[in-house]
């Protein structure tokens, strides 16, 4: 008798509530996320300052930059953290192409995400075929998150119940 009473204690103890699992996925998702280094680069400041507060308070680590030069020495100088590269297609000076090619070669490891405001038949089949994401303007937040987690490989923790 003392050997089965055992056994359901155990099992008792062990036993969690579904909001402590939820807790639990909820505090492994935002770990996961803070590891995540986002990199946008887009020369429209209202893009970066509607995405900066997007990203960060979705619990992103967010760089943002708004040149492609500018986006390249930030790379170079946190390359290992980057993890997914918000790239606008339409820049002046060095475009999203060009800087596409650069970033490639920097960190060939990083997933970008292309955004674009013209339809995806008009751009450049290189640059299409060269992007892990392309995305058109407008788009909701929570896709361009979904994104991100997808290429960042950002899944809900599975947490024992």
């Amino acid at each position: 008798m003392n050997g089965i009473v055992g056994a359901f204690r155990a099992i008792f103890l062990n036993h969690q509530s579904t909001g402590e699992v939820v807790a639990q996925q909820a505090a492994a998702l935002a770990e996961a996320k803070s590891k995540c280094t986002v990199l946008v680069i887009d020369d429209d400041a209202g893009v970066l300052d509607v995405m900066r507060p997007l990203l960060k308070e979705d619990g992103y680590t967010v760089l943002t930059a708004q040149s492609g030069a500018k986006g390249l020495d930030l790379l170079r100088y946190a390359q290992k953290d980057v993890r997914v590269v918000i790239l606008d297609y339409n820049m002046p000076r060095l475009t999203g192409s060009d800087t596409l090619n650069y970033v490639r070669k920097l960190a060939p490891h990083t997933k970008v995400i292309a955004l674009s405001g013209v339809q995806a038949e008009l751009l450049p089949e290189e640059y299409r075929d060269s992007v892990d994401r392309l995305m058109h303007k407008p788009f909701r937040g929570g896709e361009l998150v979904r994104a991100i987690n997808d290429l960042a490989g950002i899944e809900l923790p599975k947490v024992a119940a």
